[in-house]
């Protein structure tokens, strides 16, 4: 064997091996994107983030932090995320990941390009917030709040 005949990978990757009519071959992909664990955000304190290129990518191929939020079930909680360098978007689910499906979004409810969300914790007490950008490849810093709801008048 020359070395012409053999590489080595630069860093982990899913190969494939497929076989059709009259030969087969050798296919060679990045890995899964990894999924930290969501970050849980405390009420009361700003968090800042960073969207970067190294993030998870959504479907819409914007990047995306994830979050936690924790309460009691039937808590009402008001999260606001802001950010001069991309249009802010908040987006409220379940799961993680791969799995995570959103269930409430909001782009520009804070004014502006700022959003802002008001949910009502499910039952389990906990929800999953991804800070994203409206638009796809979008980075920079952004900054989110959580408080208490205010109560409906």
């Amino acid at each position: 064997m020359n070395s012409a005949d053999c590489r080595l990978l630069p860093r982990p990757a899913v190969l494939a091996l497929t076989a059709a009519l009259g030969g087969c071959g050798l296919s060679v992909s990045p890995p899964p994107q990894a999924h930290p664990a969501p970050v849980v955000l405390n009420r009361g304190e700003e968090t800042r983030g960073r969207l970067e290129e190294s993030d998870p990518q959504a479907e819409d191929e914007s990047y995306y932090d994830e979050y936690e939020v924790r309460g009691r079930p039937g808590e009402r909680v008001t999260l606001v995320m802001r950010s001069t360098e991309f249009d802010a978007f908040l987006a409220a689910g379940s799961g993680a990941g791969a799995l995570w499906r959103q269930t409430a979004g909001d782009d520009n409810g804070a004014g502006g390009t700022d959003s802002r969300l008001v949910l009502t914790l499910p039952d389990a007490g906990r929800i999953v917030v991804r800070a994203n950008s409206l638009d796809p490849h979008k980075t920079g810093a952004y900054r989110i709040t959580i408080e208490a709801a205010t109560p409906s008048i």
